[in-house]
């Protein structure tokens, strides 16, 4: 009789697991909310901006079930971000941004939050956050990296040291054309003296 009774009991629980799984998959719920992540990324490949410049925030979510909105919160300078919030559209994995634009100097911390509900599950996802930092008016961005520009010396011009002289053409008005080499005969007097006082003035000076 007692074996007769566990045998319908056993029984009568699994017709009933049976059919709840039908009209709700438990397991399938459950496992599909539990694989949900939700990433956000920024365009660049660093995370420093210049002060006013323009950028995406990206949020990605894998395993997404329906469309879903993403709020955004930044710590520090909430007008920085718009719109406030991106949709995620039905896809297995899906995507959305918004833009972020700061005219103000600091450090600012970026969440994305996400909100799933399926029947009687309810569950909040978190993003990691991510912070970005505009440098100020008088720094740059160097290598990633918010740096103050050094101060860099116009070079100073070379400074010529060859003091060999030129002797100078022949002076025009003469009857004929004059040599000005010390080797040549045919010498022009005044050039020949104004030479010679040349090479002389360089001597001193050298």
């Amino acid at each position: 009789m007692r074996g007769n009774v566990c045998k319908k009991t056993i029984t009568l629980i699994y017709l009933t697991t049976i059919l709840f799984s039908l009209f709700f998959p438990f397991n399938q719920s459950y496992a599909q909310y539990a694989s949900n992540t939700l990433q956000i990324s920024i365009a660049k490949k660093n995370l420093n901006l210049t002060r006013g410049e323009e950028t995406m925030v990206t949020a990605s979510l894998s395993g997404n079930s329906g469309k879903k909105n993403v709020t955004f919160k930044v710590e520090g300078n909430e007008e920085a971000i718009y719109p406030k919030q991106c949709t995620l559209p039905d896809q297995p994995i899906s995507s959305c941004y918004i833009k972020f634009k700061s005219l103000i100097d600091g450090t600012f911390t970026i969440k994305a939050t996400i909100y799933l509900e399926d029947g009687s599950i309810f569950k909040e996802i978190t993003s990691k956050p991510i912070i970005i930092k505009t440098c100020s008016g008088s720094e740059i961005i160097v290598e990633g990296i918010c740096k103050e520009p050094k101060n860099i010396l116009p070079a100073e011009p070379k400074v010529n040291t060859d003091t060999t002289y030129t002797p100078l053409a022949p002076l025009p008005g003469f009857p004929e054309e004059f040599d000005t080499l010390p080797s040549k005969t045919n010498q022009c007097p005044f050039g020949n003296y104004l030479n010679i006082m040349i090479k002389l003035v360089i001597g001193i000076a050298a």
